[in-house]
């Protein structure tokens, strides 16, 4: 009866604004300022606009997986890179990479840096990925045909130390090879090294004249049986039959001295080298370390306490700085720093089923599906599991999360989220890009099932979050209110948007904000409140009030645009910029706006109007740009 009673209530209501509305409805019919402009004739589930850029989500096809795309300037590309089952990481220097279902993704905090190695290792398998290394901005990988090695080099001003000059060279994917007996290589940042048969020669990465110096770097020899080694600044090992060796340079008198490693390395792999040390997962699984001293020609194990039970056996090992992870056959993941001391781990990672390290910089997969990416002691930007749903968009970027941070724009929100489960819901206040980049509102559960939110910025909504005593499905939030919304009520905390009266809601679809009004589509059909709504043409008209009238809304700063259940586009409210100037489209899927732009997705595409710039301008340039991909669902 109540609900008979609500819905009886709004329909008066809508019969007494039915003649403003009107007068609105004209308006839009009448182009004033702008004129629309088709963006990207490919239709995307819209989740971003500003003046100057669109996202949406690509949907996927039976060729090509889910992608976020962007058109415009000014805007960052990215999505939340999201894993299913890692068949191999790629680790470098403030990069990680993960081969999933065959596809290659990137992530890191320089994103530009992670798309440029995401194209150059693009096709790689999962038996090739074993052989890329990362080094600082340098990457390198084996040719398919197994005789060469490819680098990707940035650009780079070197010394000639001959000349006593500065050598600048561009960015370039350099070729090297081909080597008719590939075994093995090493790379840094002014060198490759490669084992061909039984010989190991170095090669100056750049064409910089040093490449006299870089040859020095290893001994003039061959090594018999060579299948493996290892390198550090001034020596390297080498795993061979019958004998496996190290050897390191005296540069005072340009003479090599070595050292003969035990007989158990000779099936050694996994082989990692810093200064003196030298680790290695043995023939039978065991874990290996020792240290080197090449002027007593001496070998003296240097495992850590830990791993010294002869009983443990390992999966993996990777040594590389000082930092020795080892993963044994209980699928527990034990790391190590300076001096052998043992590093910290996330408390939430678990039995592990892979991982990978280098520069410091650890990722695993548990065996719960989730990567989690550390550095030290601190946590570094993550994956998601495949389907997590992340955050909204903003004009940076999005919002994702690694099990113990929500990284927003780039940045951390301050909460501890190390107990968190999943990110249900997450509101930005932000219209445009001008604001408060940490203005936001996380809905999040727990290990414990229990939802917990929390808020940030400067309106200080971070006080008065109601208890949440039932599910809460969604929040929204604009500068000064926030809303939590459940099946049966909207809570609402901070600055009430008008002295109007918030309506009674039930079953709210969706909730949005205007500069001093809202909407809501809940179970009775769409309704909006606040200031003066008939006198600003803000007034829903009677016919979209009506229950299943509106498949779905956006509000603007000043307008409100929906698309109707028979897939048209219907605006009202404010047009100073040609909000309501949109052109009669076919098979509308969805409707996005900001302040005063407006997009909608529609059968021929996404067309924008109202006050554009760039690219998003009649007169500018439309390229859509893509940014991360999911996997088909």
């Amino acid at each position: 009866m109540f609900s008979s009673l609500r819905l009886f209530t709004r329909k008066i209501s809508m019969t007494l604004m039915v003649t403003a509305a009107s007068l609105s409805l004209t308006a839009s019919a009448t182009p004033e300022k702008e004129t629309a402009i088709l963006v990207t004739s490919t239709p995307l589930q819209l989740d971003h606009v500003t003046s100057r850029s669109v996202c949406g989500w690509r949907e996927a096809t039976a060729t090509s997986p889910r992608e976020r795309v962007c058109i415009g300037t000014s805007v960052t590309n990215s999505a939340p890179v999201t894993l299913n089952k890692p068949e191999a990481f790629i680790m470098g220097y403030e990069t990680a990479c993960a081969l999933d279902a065959g596809q290659l993704k990137c992530w890191q905090e320089r994103e530009s840096k992670a798309q440029a190695i995401s194209e150059f290792l693009k096709g790689i398998t999962a038996a090739q990925a074993s052989q890329v290394m990362i080094r600082y901005e340098i990457a390198c990988r084996i040719e398919a045909n197994g005789q060469e090695v490819v680098c990707a080099l940035p650009e780079r001003s070197t010394w000639n130390r001959s000349s006593s000059s500065e050598v600048k060279t561009p960015a370039q994917i350099k070729r090297f090879g081909p080597f008719p007996d590939l075994r093995r290589f090493y790379a840094d940042d002014s060198k490759l090294c490669v084992l061909d048969g039984e010989r190991i020669s170095c090669l100056p990465m750049y064409d910089d004249g040093n490449a006299a110096e870089v040859s020095e770097s290893v001994p003039q020899q061959a090594f018999p049986g060579a299948r493996d080694f290892a390198m550090n600044y001034n020596g390297l090992c080498v795993m061979g039959e019958p004998t496996s060796s190290c050897w390191q340079r005296d540069p005072s008198t340009n003479t090599w001295k070595n050292v003969e490693l035990p007989s158990e390395w000779a099936g050694a792999s996994r082989l990692g080298m810093s200064y003196s040390d030298l680790c290695a997962m043995s023939a039978a699984g065991r874990p290996m370390c020792v240290k080197i001293d090449y002027r007593n020609k001496t070998v003296t194990s240097n495992l850590p306490m830990e791993l010294e039970d002869p009983s443990l056996l390992i999966d993996d090992l990777q040594y590389q700085e000082e930092r020795l992870c080892v993963l044994d056959r209980q699928q527990q993941l034990r790391c190590f720093g300076y001096n052998r001391r043992p590093a910290k781990a996330p408390e939430s990672l678990g039995n592990v089923v892979k991982f990978a390290s280098s520069d410091g910089r650890t990722c695993a997969l548990n065996t719960e599906g989730r990567v989690l990416c550390w550095a030290g002691e601190r946590f570094t930007r993550s994956p998601l599991p495949q389907g997590q749903v992340a955050a909204q968009a903003d004009s940076r970027g999005v919002c994702q999360w690694n099990d113990v941070a929500v990284l927003c724009s780039g940045a951390p929100l301050t909460t501890d989220f190390s107990k968190m489960k999943r990110i249900v819901s997450l509101a930005h206040a932000d219209r445009e890009s001008a604001h408060s980049s940490n203005d936001y509102c996380v809905l999040w559960e727990n290990g414990a099932g229990q939802q917990e939110l929390s808020c940030y910025g400067s309106d200080n909504l971070s006080t008065g979050i109601p208890s949440l005593n039932s599910a809460v499905n969604f929040v929204v939030r604009s500068y000064g209110t926030a809303c939590a919304v459940t099946d049966d009520e909207v809570h609402c905390w901070g600055t009430p948007i008008s002295t109007e009266p918030q309506p009674n809601l039930k079953a709210v679809r969706q909730l949005e904000f205007g500069s001093d009004f809202a909407c809501a589509l809940d179970r009775f059909g769409l309704t909006c409140w606040g200031r003066d709504l008939e006198s600003r043409q803000l007034a829903v008209p009677q016919e979209l009030a009506d229950f299943e009238a509106v498949q779905n809304m956006s509000v603007g700063e000043n307008h409100v645009c929906v698309v109707t259940a028979e897939s048209k586009l219907r605006c009202w409210g404010g047009n100073s910029y040609g909000q309501l100037n949109h052109p009669d489209l076919i098979g509308v899927t969805s409707v996005i706006a900001s302040s005063l732009t407006t997009c909608a997705a529609h059968s021929g595409g996404v067309t924008c109007w109202g006050y554009r710039e760039g690219a998003l301008d009649p007169n500018g340039t439309s390229e859509p740009h893509s940014g991360e991909t999911e996997n088909a669902p």
